[in-house]
């Protein structure tokens, strides 16, 4: 099949990313364009099945191979990094199933080489709560994002995702055991080095 020969090739794309440097940054436009022409035949396809879905996946592993391979740079295909973010991280789509934890890696990766944040990039973090809900095996993922965003989006994040951020670290505190609470102790760790004046009493329902 057509969709067999795409696989291999974005196997290929993987395996040449991960060995490449920054100079990749200069076929920026070129594989952007490549990653959008086949993503669209595959959600164009009258049939979904596993080589469709596992196509999918290497698509998003890839692209998180090119954030990587750019850096800083990589703000640069945020619009189409979020778009992805959001769409493998959306648990009312059939595909989060199978492309969530490939989505959250490729959102740790965006968030390791963002300088500040977007307004879009910040209004994603509104679906980590219900991707810990779904599935506390991607507990470390989850809560590595949520390490980010509190490094990266400083008060901006803080401000607008105070209520959330309490509720869901109490909600893990209590229901979790030894290395969920690990995890959620060492975000607070992050938060209130961050905030050390402001941060006890925004979280002062948790601590």
């Amino acid at each position: 099949k057509c969709i067999d020969v795409r696989l291999s090739l974005v196997s290929m794309v993987i395996l040449l990313m991960e060995k490449m440097d920054t100079t990749l940054a200069q076929y920026v436009d070129k594989i952007l364009e490549a990653f959008c022409s086949i993503w669209a035949v595959i959600q164009h396809c009258s049939e979904a099945d596993s080589t469709e879905t596992r196509l999918k996946s290497y698509l998003v592993i890839a692209l998180t191979a090119f954030v990587k391979c750019l850096g800083e740079q990589s703000q640069h295909v945020h619009e189409l990094v979020i778009r992805m973010i959001v769409y493998t991280t959306n648990l009312q789509n059939q595909d989060a199933v199978f492309l969530l934890e490939a989505g959250l890696e490729l959102w740790q990766a965006t968030l390791q080489y963002t300088v500040s944040l977007s307004d879009p990039l910040l209004d994603c973090f509104e679906s980590i709560p219900a991707v810990v809900d779904y599935d506390t095996e991607v507990l470390p993922q989850a809560l590595s994002i949520l390490d980010s965003y509190i490094l990266v989006g400083k008060s901006a994040f803080l401000q607008r995702y105070v209520q959330q951020l309490n509720h869901l670290l109490g909600k893990l505190l209590t229901e979790t055991r030894d290395t969920g609470q690990v995890l959620c102790t060492n975000v607070l760790d992050t938060l209130l080095n961050v905030f050390p004046e402001h941060g006890p009493a925004a979280m002062q329902s948790v601590l």
